[in-house]
């Protein structure tokens, strides 16, 4: 394969540059992993989705940033990062809301801030990333469902923003790849996490999911 600069990564101290949901059900899982990260010797930093809301927090000594979800503040989150750290090597888009609602239920209100965390926010994340990714290379990992490939009763609007979600990560993946940015996707079923718990501590229901799984 040719030689480029994204392909000396594990050389030098990798930037991790991490879009996480900070519900409840996924921090703990988050905050372990970041741990692990950063014993490795990387950087890490995290991009917090909370409702309408993204909050950038810098793990180490720089202060806490607030930041609204608009592209702007998004973009200016990111040389942020660039500035304290020098570049990123790796972005997680690791975010995800689902109000539940029959489609026939759905209220504007459910349906924006869906769309707006699981697709918008991921776009314009990545594509702020990718711009300074775009000398050296880089890896962009996006996190969908399994609800992107098949309809779940009372799920349109989640299942809808996953499809989005995969779409977007063979565009970006097919327009990126000139310039040595890798863009994948990982689409898993249910995690056991306190989110998924009162459908996973149904033995039925759990069994029904474990059964699916190749």
């Amino acid at each position: 394969s040719d030689h480029h600069p994204a392909h000396e990564t594990s050389m030098k101290t990798i930037r991790t540059f991490v879009a996480i949901d900070v519900s409840e059900d996924v921090r703990a899982e988050a905050e372990s992993a970041i741990e692990c990260l950063q014993a490795s010797g990387s950087a890490v930093n995290w991009v917090h989705a909370d409702n309408v809301h993204l909050t950038l927090k810098f793990l180490g000594d720089v202060p806490n940033v607030e930041v609204g979800a608009v592209c702007k503040e998004i973009q200016n989150a990111v040389e942020q990062v660039v500035k304290n750290f020098g570049r990123i090597d790796i972005l997680v888009n690791n975010v995800g809301v689902a109000p539940a609602n029959p489609a026939e239920k759905v209220s504007e209100a459910d349906y924006d801030l869906t769309m707006n965390l699981n697709v918008k926010a991921m776009f314009f994340t990545s594509q702020a990333v990718a711009k300074h990714m775009i000398e050296g290379g880089g890896r962009i990992i996006n996190m969908s469902s399994q609800a992107g490939k098949i309809a779940l009763d009372d799920e349109s609007v989640y299942c809808m923003s996953k499809a989005a979600v995969n779409h977007m990560t063979k565009n970006l993946a097919s327009e990126w790849a000139k310039y040595h940015i890798q863009v994948n996707a990982v689409a898993p079923t249910f995690i056991e996490t306190p989110g998924t718990e009162p459908w996973l501590k149904d033995p039925e229901f759990r069994q029904s999911v474990l059964d699916r799984i190749p």
